[in-house]
């Protein structure tokens, strides 16, 4: 919806803020008054996100970067797909799924960072546990590293995929 009227407050700032950070910036000098990050990247490892990342260089050639990944913690995945009604602890190590998520993001996050340099971008990789939805994760750290623009791809991962590894652009 081109309006925005099917998104999410969420969901609508990811996207207004991303508008306006590059419609402002015709310059390319993005580099914000504390000499941080000057985008942030919403990476999950799918091809449209690759291609975000190497549409991004093509924008910001040799500018500063974070590349996120967001990750959920696997109680919130149960909540969230409902896999958690009736779900007794049978032993399930909860820290160490938790773990085992936080450092595929890790992974993923250093991945798309190793893109984004090969593609010309100064990038970091960064990981955010999901918030209320991604999008709030994805503005929090925003807002943190005082990113002027937002990058991610438009499709993401899909189906048990997505589940298990979380998809920004579901954000």
């Amino acid at each position: 919806d081109p309006s925005g009227s099917a998104l999410d407050g969420d969901e609508r700032s990811v996207r207004d803020t991303a508008r306006a950070g590059t419609a402002s910036n015709h310059d390319h000098t993005m580099f914000n008054a504390k000499g941080g990050t000057v985008i942030l990247i919403a990476y999950d490892g799918s091809t449209d996100a690759e291609a975000a990342i190497d549409h991004a260089a093509e924008l910001f050639s040799g500018e500063q970067a974070t590349v996120l990944c967001v990750w959920e913690s696997f109680v919130d995945v149960m909540a969230r797909t409902g896999g958690g009604l009736g779900f007794v602890d049978g032993g399930v190590n909860f820290e160490e799924i938790d773990s085992a998520s936080q450092a595929g993001a890790r992974e993923r996050a250093e991945e798309g960072t190793r893109r984004a340099e090969r593609a010309g971008l100064k990038a970091q990789p960064n990981v955010r546990v999901r918030e209320a939805t991604i999008a709030a994760a994805i503005l929090a750290e925003a807002a943190e590293v005082d990113a002027r623009a937002i990058v991610m791809g438009t499709r993401g991962l899909t189906g048990v995929k997505s589940l298990l590894l979380g998809s920004v652009s579901h954000a």
